[in-house]
């Protein structure tokens, strides 16, 4: 029995043999042999198809007689225009069988299989996902030769496996290739940084995310524009859902043509939030969530200039939520040092053999993401980019806009004209010198001007504003992480709710009025307040309502104290704490009696009035203002039990005042709330 008779078990063996097949070369190899030895054919040949320039591709030819000539036709480009009788097979989609005789063979045909001595040539489209990925064709040269129904039928089944096989040689070695070029783009950051590698920088990013939000888990993506596919970075794993899928290993691939939604999302620019319960989900992201169980994920897109590099998202395994405005700042900053560390290693990698000037831009990188502090920031900009331009005048000058230091030139002389809104490098060409001037860009507008001198008149090449403009781009992040690590260094010591200080800060602060106090005999009062029975107010008016009390409680003691000298802090629930230095209970006019040469009176905080009296007169004010009730008809008050205690010389730390202050609170609440006790120095 022939290999046609068990086409079945003819096409299940091929298959095995190819899948084996890893190699492009081999693969295609491996099936012109496969299809030619099952057929029975003197010569089996596969052309790969190239759709965007309509052109087939010579790739190989087998045949126990295959002539030198046939081999050496191997690599041949046949367009079209120069063939189109062989592309019917292309737009039909179907087998086409052709024989020498055929009265209608086409003309153009009917010569090149005389050229080679075909008597009969049968060719079918390799197709992969809907696409045509080459032509699959064998030839009988030896003899005349009809092919037969089971013949044609097995040419038809040979067909699916070899456009497999071929198809995952060629992503094989599309990854294959990927792999090494990520494994040197990799090395070349573990070359150039002395400190943290990408894959250290992004797993402490994730760590960041999932603290900063107290989220389940986070992950960075990284964006492959060679390969269209989005590759699993770094994960932090805090929760995970119960009945989950098993996480896929990082590195793993994902190509975006199966993941439309993950392309809108890169695409889009912004941030995207998404809910388990959201009717409008794209498929493919539905289907995601349901498999790993998220409730909802939080997509910040990671582009860098005009090009994205990937995603990072954090994951709500337990409970659908929303997200504060801060914490979505916080992310965009994360994704912006994400997105961020992952060009600089791109960066590394292609700059990696460049010249002394590029090797100039990293070290200088380096200084700049290695420091929060704005003027060092600046500092370093200016050192780092005069080395970058040969024959710079010293120093190169920074300009801020929109910042407290706004105007301030680093470097000697003046700087470039008002730049608001200058988001490209210019060149000015004249007179004496001439002046390459850069935008530090972050978020999409200029925070300042980076400019650099030359001696005379000429134009800067394109690879030294390239070259400044990377390290603009650098600074400019390395500016607004400076500036959004102030803003969370100050969050970090307020109430979220009432903005006030937290519990934590204030203890700081009360162990350094404590030991002062103590140093140059200074009184120093100690005030806690605490909300009457505001659990019924809760339970009867809402904790929306309750939230709004502890709001204003909060701001009539911040309008109610001296600004910048006492210290409002929320202790704990509807408990709050008033840091009054120098400030005595009686009055007491008290200078210190230990003032050292180095501290005159002036720089001690001016004395405070009576301490029970503040105390009363922020009670009044807490107590005549009027709250929100069930209506605007029906207002509601409140009143606060206060108690107050002072630290003299020798009389204890701070867990001994605010000892003193709470036995003084609790007496105002056992006497019937609502007014202020003392506790007896």
């Amino acid at each position: 029995m022939s290999a046609v008779d068990h086409a079945p078990r003819t096409v299940f063996e091929v298959g095995a043999a190819l899948a084996a097949q890893l190699d492009v070369e081999q693969a295609v190899a491996a099936v012109a042999r496969g299809v030619g030895e099952a057929l029975g054919v003197d010569s089996c040949d596969i052309s790969m198809y190239d759709a965007a320039h309509e052109a087939l591709i010579y790739a190989c030819e087998w045949g126990p007689g295959v002539s030198a000539a046939e081999l050496a036709y191997v690599g041949t480009v046949v367009t079209r225009a120069e063939r189109p009788g062989r592309f019917k097979v292309i737009d039909e989609r179907r087998l086409v069988v052709e024989y020498l005789d055929d009265d209608d063979l086409d003309p153009e045909e009917r010569r090149v299989m005389e050229y080679w001595h075909e008597h009969a040539s049968m060719e079918i489209p390799l197709i992969f996902n809907d696409e045509v990925i080459g032509l699959l064709g064998v030839c009988q040269t030896s003899r005349p030769r009809r092919f037969t129904d089971k013949e044609q039928e097995l040419m038809r089944m040979l067909a699916v496996p070899a456009a497999v096989a071929i198809h995952n040689a060629r992503v094989y070695t599309a990854r294959r290739e990927g792999a090494r070029r990520l494994e040197t783009l990799l090395e070349a950051s573990r070359v150039l940084s002395s400190t943290l590698e990408l894959d250290d920088v992004l797993a402490e990013l994730v760590r960041q995310a999932v603290s900063a939000v107290d989220c389940s888990q986070s992950a960075i993506y990284e964006y492959d524009p060679a390969r269209d596919v989005l590759v699993y970075r770094a994960l932090c794993e805090r929760a995970v859902a119960p009945g989950a899928a098993p996480d896929d290993a990082l590195g793993t691939v994902y190509g975006l043509s199966d993941y439309p939604g993950e392309r809108a999302i890169l695409q889009g620019r912004r941030v995207v939030v998404e809910h388990a319960s959201d009717n409008d989900l794209p498929p493919d992201r539905r289907a995601s969530m349901l498999v790993w169980g998220e409730r909802t994920c939080l997509t910040v897109p990671l582009w860098f200039g005009n090009a994205p590099v990937g995603l990072i998202r954090v994951y709500e395994m337990e409970r659908e939520r929303e997200f504060t405005e801060d914490e979505l700042e916080l992310l965009r900053g994360l994704a912006e040092l994400a997105a961020a560390a992952i060009n600089t290693t791109r960066l590394y990698d292609r700059q990696r053999e460049q010249s002394r000037r590029l090797r100039d831009v990293v070290e200088t990188t380096r200084a700049l993401v290695g420091t929060l502090e704005t003027e060092a920031v600046l500092e370093r900009l200016a050192c780092g980019s005069e080395g970058l331009i040969p024959g710079a005048e010293p120093r190169a000058r920074v300009t801020m806009l929109g910042d407290p230091i706004a105007g301030r030139a680093v470097g000697a002389g003046g700087l470039a004209p008002d730049a608001a809104g200058f988001l490209a490098p210019a060149q000015e060409t004249g007179g004496e010198r001439s002046a390459l001037r850069v935008p530090l860009v972050a978020k999409g507008a200029a925070r300042g001007v980076l400019e650099v001198t030359v001696p005379g008149r000429r134009r800067f090449s394109e690879g030294e504003v390239e070259a400044l403009q990377v390290l603009a781009n650098q600074a400019g992040v390395a500016l607004e992480n400076a500036r959004l690590y102030r803003r969370v260094r100050e969050q970090a010591i307020r109430d979220g709710l009432t903005g006030l200080y937290n519990h934590r800060h204030f203890q700081e602060r009360l162990r350094d009025e404590c030991a002062r106090a103590l140093r140059y005999e200074l009184p120093l009062s100690l005030l806690m307040f605490d909300i009457d029975d505001f659990k019924r107010f809760n339970d009867e008016f809402g904790h929306q309502r309750g939230d709004e009390v502890l709001r204003e409680v909060a701001n009539l003691l911040s309008s109610g104290i001296r600004r910048g000298i006492d210290l409002p802090a929320r202790y704990g629930g509807e408990e709050f704490a008033v840091i009054l230095p120098h400030t005595a209970i009686a009055g007491a006019e008290v200078l210190g009696r230990r003032l050292c040469g180095a501290l005159a009176a002036a720089d001690l905080p001016p004395r405070g009035a009576d301490a029970a009296l503040v105390g009363e007169r922020l009670r009044k004010s807490i107590a005549a203002r009027a709250f929100a009730g069930r209506d605007a008809r029906h207002p509601s008050h409140v009143s606060v039990s206060v108690g107050v205690a002072m630290s003299v010389a020798g009389s204890g730390g701070a867990e001994e005042l605010v000892a003193a202050a709470d036995r003084a609170l609790y007496r105002a609440k056992r006497a019937g709330k609502d007014r202020v006790e003392v506790e007896p120095a």
